[in-house]
């Protein structure tokens, strides 16, 4: 296999280096060369997610635009006259150093969400009043401002940012703001940012915006990337790392490490599958539900009396085949519990609509009926006699049912006191089932992302409060209906919400 370039952290002394060195037609053949090389290897980490069937877990889109755009202005450029000054401008001002310190940077990162990322908060009182000084804003959506984040990694926990301003340009700055080139003073004394250096200023907004954003109850860390900064460059560089560093921001400057061959990082840069689940899990109404739907286990349903919605679904269970590789990886080797509100919900979802088959596999599952007190072997037997799709050794039959008292929890101490937030505004099922998780610290499992989000809202000024973990299932399954005279139906007779798993638990009390 021929050697390949590696994208690295190109910077702009690099590409004006290459100019006096080797001369406009050496220094755009360069730069195409570098392009190509990024954009490669930005495709093979698309197709690298797209064979782990993780490519809508990444945001890559615009990144990779962005590159394709500057490869298109340089193709263009290799064709015009190349000592004009207009093309040795346009040159000099490429962006592809940028491009590569971006990728590179995230080659050094983990478990990458998205590249060019907009992240919003509220505006200070200060902004507001100057920003909205000569027309009015609706106070039920105040105003709010946005950092862009280059590369988002750590499965959402880790922003960097990438500058490549210059010593040079940070003197320029300096002296348009009338700072004293050999002082810092003033630096960090702007709260509004209006005063600051642009690099100060966009550090204060990517702190704002992280402080405006929580990720399983957790605030992003960020790090600004500076590869053509160097302490030594110039007198005020030192004090204004400093008061980078006193903002909160991780800097990072030259040397930089060379990433490593993106063929050795590929596993390492995809997002994590795997949620940090305890050994205990608590399940709630809607994977019940899936776990006992013939639309995941049944091979062939006829369609034609069907619902469009349940038609979807069985499209859906062709590629999504959620029990194979969805919940049985999760579910296998751990406890398997959940609340007496969930198991009744279900039970009374079954009862009414669910067919023969989803009402076996309940008793089963559940361990009712004429499977009371069958071990676990026994009983995943007879669960594989109702499946296409083999059931693991590892699966824990039957799931444990939990009398929940709410209100003791919360009067016993065993929630914090924001946990009232959540009580008031969830209802029912869905109020024993994240509560419970909550108080006993372990993973609810859920495929109802409302009520998570819910939750995750009435939390996020709760600075030190860890809220319950839960893991979302991508896809949600309902029961097929009732199986009246040899047809497969729904039951017309109810809305898509009441016999539908995911919609029924998603109700709150909003």
């Amino acid at each position: 296999m021929p050697n390949r370039e590696v994208a690295g952290d190109a910077t702009g002394a690099e590409v004006e280096n290459e100019k006096n060195d080797k001369g406009q037609d050496r220094l755009i053949g360069s730069l195409l060369s570098k392009c190509r090389v990024l954009l490669q290897e930005i495709e093979e980490f698309r197709a690298y997610l797209a064979a782990q069937k993780k490519e809508s877990k990444v945001e890559l889109r615009q990144f990779r635009n962005s590159v394709l755009s500057e490869l298109r202005s340089l193709e263009k450029l290799s064709l015009v006259d190349q000592e004009a000054e207009r093309t040795t401008h346009t040159l000099r001002s490429s962006n592809l150093p940028f491009y590569n310190a971006v990728w590179a940077s995230a080659k050094r990162s983990t478990e990458l969400v998205a590249f060019s990322k907009r992240f919003y908060y509220p505006l200070t009182p200060a902004q507001t009043k100057d920003k909205f000084s000569k027309k009015a804003f609706d106070p039920k959506r105040p105003p709010q401002a946005c950092a862009l984040v280059d590369v988002v990694s750590s499965n959402g926990l880790q922003w960097t940012k990438v500058s490549c301003i210059t010593a040079t340009r940070i003197g320029f700055d300096l002296a348009n703001l009338g700072y004293d080139s050999a002082s810092s003073e003033g630096f960090d004394d702007d709260e509004d940012g209006e005063g600051d250096l642009p690099l100060v200023k966009m550090a204060r907004g990517l702190i704002r915006a992280a402080s405006a954003t929580t990720v399983r109850y957790m605030h992003p860390e960020v790090h600004l990337v500076l590869p053509n900064l160097s302490p030594s460059a110039h007198t005020s560089i030192g004090p204004l790392l400093d008061t980078l560093r006193m903002l909160g921001i991780q800097v990072h400057l030259p040397p930089l490490s060379d990433p490593a061959p993106l063929s050795a990082v590929l596993p390492a840069l995809a997002p994590a599958t795997s949620h940090p689940f305890t050994e205990t899990v608590n399940v709630d109404c809607t994977l019940l539900l899936a776990l006992l739907s013939d639309l995941s286990h049944e091979t062939s349903i006829p369609t034609s009396q069907l619902h469009p919605f349940i038609r979807r679904q069985i499209a859906r269970e062709e590629e999504h085949q959620m029990l194979p590789r969805m919940l049985y990886p999760v579910l296998e080797g751990r406890w398997l519990t959940c609340t007496a509100a969930a198991a009744q919900r279900m039970r009374e979802i079954v009862d009414m609509i669910g067919t023969k088959g989803e009402k076996a596999r309940m008793d089963i599952l559940m361990g009712w009926r004429k499977s009371e007190g069958v071990e676990g072997e026994k009983l995943r037997r007879e669960f594989q006699s109702l499946s296409r799709w083999p059931v693991p050794e590892g699966l824990e039959m039957p799931v444990k049912v939990i009398e929940v008292d709410v209100a003791a929890l919360l009067r016993e101490g065993k929630l914090p006191l924001c946990a009232k937030l959540v009580d008031e505004r969830l209802a029912g099922v869905n109020k024993s089932v994240f509560l419970y998780g909550w108080a006993e610290g372990i993973t609810t499992l859920t495929s109802n992302r409302g009520v998570e989000k819910v939750i995750r809202g009435l939390l996020q000024k709760e600075e030190e409060v860890r809220g319950p973990d839960v893991w979302v299932c991508e896809v949600a399954r309902s029961l097929v209906g009732k199986e009246k005279g040899g047809v497969w139906a729904t039951n017309g007779s109810r809305s898509e919400d009441e016999t539908s798993d995911a919609h029924e638990d998603s109700r709150t009390s909003e």
